[in-house]
């Protein structure tokens, strides 16, 4: 009719001129990007905020990233609808970010262990000590057993890296003797008399076990 004609053309009807139904544009996803960003050791401990500039589309971005806390070196992190966008209204792809962790200049990671030298003095070492440690979690004190040497290990358990769902690794210490610089000559010749008298008594060579 005059009407379902006219008025199908002008408003456009639910067919195009060739019959069929118009054809709707194809959703397609959006392409992932990657990235990489360094963080200090601290943030990858403890967790919290930076920020990644990304290249899309030719912009440079600056995008908000959450580091989870004890995020380790290495990690890749996938944030979700930050890739390129979508055409016919498909979605965004991803941000897929690698993060590095820049050394620390005392501790060092292995897994959710945190490990530190921890200096002792010569007396500390010989007659025990307790000696204060800074930590992620707060300062602690290390207990040093009498005639403690050099490469024993002090375990502070729960103290090293943490993360959200309630998991903590341990702190390990390794004891350092530190000899006195500088010592003047009658120190010196003192120490050594007291070493020698010390050393008097050992019935084992300290390298005894020593083996190829």
């Amino acid at each position: 009719s005059i009407f379902g004609s006219g008025f199908g053309d002008l408003f456009g009807g639910g067919r195009s001129r060739r019959g069929g139904r118009r054809r709707q544009p194809t959703r397609t996803a959006g392409e992932d990007l990657t990235a990489s960003i360094r963080v200090p050791f601290r943030l990858a401990i403890d967790g919290g905020k930076t920020d990644v500039r990304v290249e899309r589309d030719g912009r440079a971005e600056t995008i908000s990233v959450t580091i989870p806390q004890g995020l380790p070196d290495g990690a890749r992190m996938r944030l979700r609808g930050q890739g390129r966008p979508g055409s016919g209204g498909g979605p965004a792809g991803d941000l897929l970010l690698e993060v590095r962790v820049d050394a620390h200049p005392v501790y060092r990671r292995e897994g959710d262990t945190l490990l530190v030298n921890l200096p002792v003095t010569l007396s500390e070492a010989i007659s025990g000590a307790k000696v204060d440690l800074p930590t992620p979690w707060g300062t602690i004190s290390l207990r040093i057993p009498p005639g403690t040497s050099s490469g024993k290990r002090l375990r502070a358990t729960g103290m090293g890296v943490r993360h959200a769902n309630g998991a903590k690794g341990d702190l390990i210490a390794d004891v350092q003797i530190v000899l006195p610089a500088g010592t003047d000559p009658a120190a010196t010749e003192a120490l050594l008399e007291a070493a020698r008298a010390a050393e008097a008594s050992v019935t084992e060579p300290p390298r005894a076990a020593l083996t190829w």
